[in-house]
């Protein structure tokens, strides 16, 4: 048995044994054997913590299944449980406070950070690596990302904010694909993750001297503009990997992309714009497990 209290207690109960998580006020546990103590009174966390431990990865499987308060299915409260492991009743009734509660209690860079786009929503919400270890090159770390998305894909896992569809996620996994025959973007070499920039300099086209790269967020750019960019580095990959201008960064030769490549990467590229606080945070409410096979919208 789980119940969600008016005090904003999370609470489970096997056979005579009752673990009580969270309060209003502060983070608790608290572990009575109601067989011998109805009411409560002694608390036996310290002297049967290991019974404790069990109830709470019970009670962290129910939240995570989606049985969270007074048996309603609530599945989107699992990254509040995962990174608090309880919240109150009034952040549980109000995701405004909820989130703000996160980013107190805990610093998640994520949510404390100012990035608040569809894709960081996406990102939260899967866990994905969203900064590179010291020393790690973009290779390891698009490595890194992909090993994690295949986990989520392979469990049917993956969960998807509103705009994040399928052809935007395909568009995220050629940006940082840095290795292959098709779909290989690269992009993530120099517009690197979170900022979506290396704050370095390149050779971008030919006769021209190193530009430092832009950054890809709130980037002030339509759908075509951006298609026709990607189509210009393309084709100077092309020339790059004839030989015929050796000035043009070594990047480029590695990137395979086709016209279905490009409008992926367009639809990515277009949830890197920042949405209202608000927004950001519904979204995370609001995500859904989805199929990454399914066709590309």
């Amino acid at each position: 048995m789980i119940h969600h209290s008016y005090r904003g207690e999370f609470a489970i109960r096997d056979k005579q044994w009752k673990l009580v998580m969270g309060s209003a006020k502060k983070r608790k546990q608290e572990l009575y054997d109601l067989s011998n103590d109805p009411g409560e009174t002694h608390n036996l966390l310290e002297t049967q913590s290991e019974r404790a431990v069990a109830l709470q990865q019970k009670l962290t499987r129910i939240i995570r299944s989606g049985r969270s308060t007074q048996g309603n299915p609530v599945p989107n409260d699992t990254p509040y449980w995962d990174d608090l492991f309880w919240m109150t009743e009034a952040e549980y009734q109000q995701p405004d406070m909820a989130v703000k509660s996160i980013e107190k209690k805990t610093k998640i860079h994520r949510l404390a950070s100012t990035r608040r786009s569809v894709f960081d929503a996406f990102s939260y919400i899967n866990r994905l690596p969203d900064t590179p270890y010291d020393e790690e090159s973009s290779e390891e770390f698009s490595g890194r990302i992909f090993g994690r998305l295949a986990n989520q894909e392979g469990r049917i896992l993956l969960k998807s904010p509103p705009g994040m569809s399928n052809l935007a996620y395909e568009g995220f996994k050629t940006f940082i694909q840095y290795e292959g025959d098709t779909s290989v973007g690269n992009c993530a070499a120099c517009h690197t993750l979170p900022d979506f920039t290396d704050g370095k300099s390149h050779s971008v086209q030919p006769g021209m001297a190193k530009v430092p790269t832009t950054s890809l967020r709130n980037l002030n750019k339509s759908s075509q503009a951006l298609r026709e960019i990607i189509n210009q580095k393309i084709n100077y990959a092309n020339i790059k990997q004839k030989g015929d201008t050796p000035k043009i960064s070594d990047l480029y030769s590695t990137i395979r992309l086709d016209q279905n490549d490009v409008t992926a990467l367009v639809t990515f590229i277009k949830l890197l714009q920042d949405v209202p606080e608000q927004t950001f945070r519904q979204l995370i409410l609001d995500s859904e497990v989805f199929d990454p096979s399914g066709t590309p919208e």
